[in-house]
């Protein structure tokens, strides 16, 4: 599963950008209690950017985003793109859509 992220606009260190734990989605499913461990070993890449950049990364990474320190807008276009269905009961938002449609 990957995640692309167009940059609707700039994005600098100062309006909360992305910050991801290289390489975290290796370690298949973390718990919570463990989280907090693996980032701490980790490399943290700061995902700043400007408008018409996209950054491509591994959906299941961990990662979070700090408060903005600046009032700047940081619009993103978040995509995600799988080539598997989800387990059951859950759904892709598109094909649940179309299921309702359909019925």
């Amino acid at each position: 599963m990957l995640t692309l992220r167009l940059f609707v606009d700039d994005c600098r260190e100062d309006n909360g950008p992305l910050e991801v734990a290289v390489g975290s989605h290796r370690h298949g499913r973390v718990t919570a209690r463990d989280v907090a461990s693996l980032v701490g070993r980790s490399e943290i890449f700061v995902a700043t950017g400007q408008a018409g950049d996209v950054l491509v990364l591994k959906a299941l990474a961990i990662h979070r985003s700090n408060p903005a320190r600046s009032p700047l807008r940081r619009r993103v276009l978040h995509v995600d793109y799988a080539g598997v269905d989800l387990p059951t009961p859950l759904e892709w938002q598109v094909d649940a859509a179309f299921n309702q449609t359909t019925r």
